[in-house]
Parts: C-alpha cells; structure tokens; sequence
C-alpha cells in the first residue's frame, strides 16, 4: 500500500481518466474496498476525512489491518486466495522467478 501511494509510481492523470471512462463505458461502479495492512499515515488521513464522506462511501471502506479473517464475509469462494490471505489456495512459490533472472544472467 505505501509503495502505492509513493509519489514516482503514480499513474499519470491522463492514465487514470482513461481508466475511469473505461469503467463508465462499462457500466461498473465502485462498490467498496477491504484495505488490510495499511500504513498507519493511511489510519489518520482516513479518519480526517471520514467526517466529510457520506453515510453510503464511509460503509464503501473497511480498514482490516492485518484481520484477514474478514475476506471470509465478502468472498464466497476462496480456492482463489493464498492460505496467507485467509483463503484455501496453497501458498504460490516465487522461487521461479529468482531462477529465471538467474538464467537470463548466465546468457548474457
């Protein structure tokens, strides 16, 4: 989340427009979001903004912290999310991809 929020990897404003038409092309609409581990500057910007939200976007945002166990009362199937996430998916190994940029160095 805080690399999100870092100021170099923020999409530029055309890019973000484009996705936001995109999404009203579609015809989605944002119906909320479970944000877990969040920095604790993100604790404090949200409580000060809170007061000036409505009753429907505050119910849109669920700061979890690091309580997983909330995906269970919004996803019903968890095959799809790694046990480290509160789901049934094996934990996925990401060793192939240190292999990977160990093989591409030994070609060079």
């Amino acid at each position: 989340m805080s690399d999100q929020m870092a100021m170099q990897s923020m999409a530029p404003m055309s890019d973000q427009m484009a996705t936001f038409k995109f999404f009203q092309l579609l015809g989605l609409r944002f119906g909320g979001a479970h944000i877990f581990e969040q920095p604790m500057i993100f604790n404090v910007i949200f409580m000060m903004a809170r007061p000036f939200l409505s009753q429907k976007n505050k119910d849109k945002f669920q700061l979890c912290g690091r309580d997983y166990s909330k995906v269970r009362d919004v996803v019903s199937d968890l095959t799809g999310i790694p046990e480290c996430l509160g789901g049934t998916l094996q934990d996925l190994d990401y060793n192939w991809i240190e292999q990977q940029r160990l093989l591409e160095g030994r070609r060079t």
